[in-house]
């Protein structure tokens, strides 16, 4: 028992979504191990749902600066111009997109690893 504990814990910290906060670990230390275990889930719940929001606003946002890019001019312009500018705002939207994607996968699998953890 105590083993699956400290794996769900494990689990719990690689994703870094341990709380911060002493006053809330000191009340989940008094809390039933069943109550502790749903609080982690929806924690689990939430960080995901905060995760599919991001992706999709960030999608929007790349989609809404590709279709505003002037036709005439490329996706990808590297001068002393406003279109570099452009090109810089696409590229990093692109990569926070992506990170956001992988902490969501990141999230999906620790849910899968939690639920296979025996109780």
């Amino acid at each position: 028992m105590l083993r699956s504990r400290v794996v769900r814990q494990l689990l719990f910290e690689v994703a870094g979504l341990r709380r911060s906060d002493p006053a809330v670990e000191a009340a989940s230390e008094a809390a039933s191990e069943q109550e502790q275990l749903d609080d982690e889930r929806r924690e689990i719940a939430s960080a995901r749902k905060r995760a599919i929001m991001i992706v999709v606003l960030d999608a929007v946002a790349l989609a809404a600066l590709v279709a505003l890019r002037d036709p005439d001019r490329g996706l990808v312009v590297l001068s002393r111009s406003e279109e570099a500018l452009f090109t810089i705002g696409v590229l990093i939207v692109a990569a926070h997109l992506g990170f956001r994607l992988a902490q969501l996968f990141v999230l999906r699998n620790l849910e899968r690893a939690w639920d296979d953890v025996p109780k």
